[in-house]
């Protein structure tokens, strides 16, 4: 209804100033602005609603566009915030696993170490059988070479002696020899 008061207003004044123009100008003048604002009228009655309808969804798709913008730029907000949080704790992970693998590496290398020393405290003690096993060859070894000598010697001895006497000496050796 305003809408139509306005209407009203503006053609009472567009009609008061066409007389004074119509005068002047053109006498057909008036005629033609009348009937200029009475297709702007018909246009207004029948076009007033659909273009407001126009406008109306217009303002409502743009109103509609502005939120979601705004929720997606929140949504943007908080998803850079939790980057931004995760970056912080990047290096805090990093001297974290750093760590860690120090500690690792420290214990591969102490049970690296500890199983060296154990091989290389096998290895001496199987060298050191080895010698033992090696020095009672030669023991051995050089005994006999010394009983061989030593008998060798007492048989070249005997035979130069008398038979008592050889007899007494091979009872003396055997009976050293079974002490052995």
């Amino acid at each position: 209804m305003k809408r139509i008061k306005n209407f009203a207003l503006i053609l009472t004044f567009v009609l008061f100033a066409i007389p004074a123009a119509a005068s002047e100008a053109d006498p057909h003048m008036g005629w033609r602005v009348i009937d200029f604002i009475i297709f702007v009228g018909i246009l207004y009655y029948f076009l007033h609603k659909p273009i407001s309808d126009f406008f109306r969804n217009r303002k409502l798709s743009i109103k509609q566009a502005i939120e979601d913008a705004e929720h997606l730029l929140e949504k943007s907000k908080n998803k850079l915030s939790e980057t931004e949080k995760l970056y912080q704790t990047v290096d805090e992970q990093i001297a974290k696993i750093q760590s860690l693998y120090q500690r690792k590496a420290e214990l591969q290398s102490e049970t690296i170490i500890s199983k060296a020393k154990e091989m290389a405290e096998s290895y001496r003690l199987n060298i050191n059988e080895a010698l033992t096993s090696e020095q009672e060859a030669a023991k051995k070894i050089l005994f006999k070479e010394l009983f061989d000598k030593m008998e060798h010697q007492l048989v070249e001895t005997l035979k130069k002696s008398d038979k008592n006497v050889h007899k007494k000496i091979n009872e003396k050796i055997i009976a050293s020899l079974r002490s052995l």
